[in-house]
């Protein structure tokens, strides 16, 4: 009995599934990230001019935010002005997108040729939309520490201060949202969007082969 269009490709993308996802969390770490901060970083340094915004990856996936915001409570010992910095955890999860993109690029069949262009075209199409979402999480992270009651001035430069202006309560919880709703577009949505605009003709072929194998089987011939 030969197989389906359906069960060929389902078979490839199992088949293609832990090597690809192996191979993402290899790069994840040591490339993506780190690539992913530059953009971001600049990004958020133009968006936060006052704050002199930073953002410094570490080796486990972590990114370092610094910035100029200074504490109303200084310690006593300190020498200069302490300044604010925190440590957003593992970003992996905003990146997960990619090897499901690539897994499903691979399992269509066509040339390698044609294969390595559209895992290029998919990639560029899918990257922008993981670069908005970690800026939206770093945006998230700052505007709640702009907000907290332990944040004092901003250091613009020695012996110059200016004050804080917090964002409101309404503006975190939409970027909270933004950013949660986010990682399950870039996971699932946006990747299935991509693959279905490069391969329009084969996911009809597969669906309407589907839909006619199961219209038979419930209507069997008299």
């Amino acid at each position: 009995m030969p197989f389906s269009p359906l069960q060929r490709f389902s078979f490839f993308v199992l088949l293609w599934l832990l090597p690809i996802f192996a191979l993402w969390w290899t790069l994840v770490t040591p490339v993506l990230l780190p690539g992913f901060a530059l953009p971001v970083g600049f990004a958020i340094s133009q968006w936060f001019e006052r704050e002199r915004v930073e953002i410094k990856p570490t080796p486990e996936g972590k990114w370092n935010i610094h910035t100029k915001i200074l504490l109303k409570k200084q310690p006593e010992n300190a020498k200069h002005p302490f300044v604010l910095s925190m440590q957003l955890k593992p970003l992996t999860i905003f990146t997960i997108g990619l090897p499901l993109l690539w897994t499903l690029l691979l399992a269509v069949p066509e040339t390698w040729r044609q294969k390595i262009w559209n895992l290029l075209i998919g990639s560029l199409l899918l990257l922008p939309t993981i670069a908005l979402s970690l800026w939206l999480e770093v945006f998230r992270h700052l505007a709640q520490l702009m907000a907290g009651d332990d944040v004092g001035e901003i250091l613009v430069t020695e012996g110059l201060y200016q004050v804080v202006y917090p964002y409101s309560a309404e503006i975190i919880s939409i970027v909270t949202m933004l950013v949660r709703l986010s990682v399950y577009t870039n996971f699932v949505i946006i990747p299935l969007f991509i693959v279905y605009i490069l391969h329009q003709k084969f996911i009809r072929i597969i669906f309407f082969a589907n839909v006619i194998k199961n219209s038979q089987s419930n209507h069997p011939p008299d």
